[in-house]
């Protein structure tokens, strides 16, 4: 393949994509951003694109659905709050998305190429701590794999504006660190 994979001599090896939460994801503010090319059929089964599982009743949570569309989670003492899918568009294999995700400790909304599928919704921070790691691509049991191609991975300790997101997607270049952002990967082999 022309990209990094998890086969060797053509079994799947397990993957567990991880970024450690402590100094990366703070509650009240923050932002993920990632583009995002699915490599199967997006509409076939539930694939979890970026997680932060606390428990059962407290995550944070972006998947796709199995219609296809992304969808972000927040679940608060099991109380589940959506955003979108909105006008997200049904992910099609060999496109690229630019996914970004963002909650300010009251509202939060998904945008998809720069755009908020909908408005903000309210919702409220999960109870509990932050378990030491988030996943990406996978569930915290190695489960509903999202079948994809990451690129340009940012997480940011606040939440970023539509006009910002909308910049970073305009500008084609990849995403800039400044001094809110606590992770990059750039996802170029080094």
């Amino acid at each position: 393949k022309p990209y990094p994979t998890s086969f060797v001599d053509g079994t799947r090896s397990p993957e567990t994509l991880t970024i450690p939460t402590a100094g990366v994801f703070t509650k009240g503010n923050w932002t993920v951003e990632f583009w995002f090319e699915p490599t199967s059929n997006p509409a076939v089964a539930l694939g979890v694109l970026w997680l932060v599982f606390i428990d059962t009743s407290n995550y944070y949570c972006l998947y796709k659905g199995t219609d296809g569309r992304p969808y972000l989670y927040v679940i608060s003492g099991g109380v589940s709050y959506q955003a979108g899918p909105g006008t997200a568009p049904v992910m099609a294999v060999g496109t690229k998305y630019y996914l970004a995700i963002r909650g300010n400790g009251s509202t939060m909304n998904l945008l998809i190429n720069g755009s908020p599928v909908g408005l903000d919704v309210s919702y409220v921070e999960p109870v509990g701590s932050l378990p030491a790691n988030m996943c990406i691509g996978w569930n915290s049991q190695g489960n509903e794999p999202s079948n994809g191609l990451y690129d340009d991975l940012r997480i940011s300790s606040r939440a970023r504006t539509d006009a910002e997101i909308a910049a970073a997607y305009a500008s084609g270049e990849p995403l800039p660190v400044d001094e809110y952002t606590t992770y990059k990967v750039p996802f170029d082999g080094n």
